[in-house]
């Protein structure tokens, strides 16, 4: 009876020492269920979180329609056609205003047109704009320091240009003067010398009013010719202001363009038709 009693004491103790054995051994026993999850979680907690990323857009002066209006921009100024140039960067800059190449083919169209209509403020201080917006989009380029120098000395040419321009703008109401003046003294001098007096002529061989006929066809000779070259300065000034109204229309004006292409529908299909300007 002791002995049995020893018997159940002992497996009783035994119970006792292996139930906190089983509880643990999920977690000690190698490529148990717990201990696989446990490597996991850490992993996740150590792991950075991934931030969303946008998809890359391309820039807008990487798009066809860009790239051949760009090209075609080229073209005309090599062909001297400053009006489809002007156009055609107007466009590009209006579908990719931070492109800094077209600014300076830009530059290089106000250029050509400064030289061509000089002098002239407008296309001066435009092409010296231009070039401050490479400057400014791109204040890395090689050539900053010459475009530096080169916007400085355009700006002045532009204050020089813009004194002479105001100065034969102002030309145009003494030509006018000069050139009635002109007509009416040539019309006096051969109104003079054409008549024929009643008096007999002196003794150097002409009559008085020769002398009175020379000197007032002499003076309207002389008024004619500043009023001629008067004139023709107002002249030019007028033709440079329309050249600048121009192409300041031209800045202005939009491109309108067409466009039309197979229109499909789940109800059939037709032709669609677009406007842009």
């Amino acid at each position: 009876m002791g002995r049995l009693l020893s018997h159940l004491v002992a497996v009783s103790l035994a119970c006792s020492l292996a139930t906190p054995v089983r509880a643990s051994e999920p977690a000690t026993v190698p490529g148990g269920p717990t201990a696989a999850a446990e490597p996991a979680v850490l992993a996740s907690e150590d792991r950075p979180a991934e931030v969303p990323t946008a998809p890359t857009e391309t820039a807008a002066y990487e798009h066809e329609e860009v790239q051949q209006a760009y090209a075609r921009a080229e073209q005309a100024l090599a062909a001297g056609q400053f009006d489809e140039a002007l156009t055609e960067l107007n466009f590009v800059l209006a579908a990719a205003p931070g492109w800094a190449s077209a600014y300076r083919l830009r530059a290089q169209v106000y250029g050509r047109l400064s030289a061509a209509h000089a002098p002239s403020a407008a296309f001066l201080r435009a092409e010296a704009q231009d070039l401050a917006y490479v400057v400014e989009l791109e204040p890395t380029v090689e050539d900053r320091l010459a475009l530096e120098r080169r916007i400085d000395a355009l700006y002045a040419q532009a204050s020089e240009a813009s004194q002479v321009e105001s100065r034969r703008r102002r030309l145009r109401a003494p030509a006018m003067v000069l050139t009635a003046l002109g007509i009416a003294g040539v019309a006096a001098g051969a109104l003079l010398i054409g008549i024929t007096p009643s008096d007999k002529p002196t003794a150097f061989g002409h009559r008085d009013n020769d002398i009175g006929g020379a000197v007032a066809l002499g003076t309207g000779v002389a008024l004619s010719i500043t009023a001629a070259i008067l004139g023709g300065l107002a002249l030019r000034q007028t033709r440079r202001d329309q050249a600048v109204t121009h192409y300041y229309e031209l800045a202005a004006r939009r491109r309108v363009e067409w466009t039309g292409g197979p229109l499909l529908t789940r109800a059939g299909g037709g032709l669609q038709l677009g406007l842009r300007f």
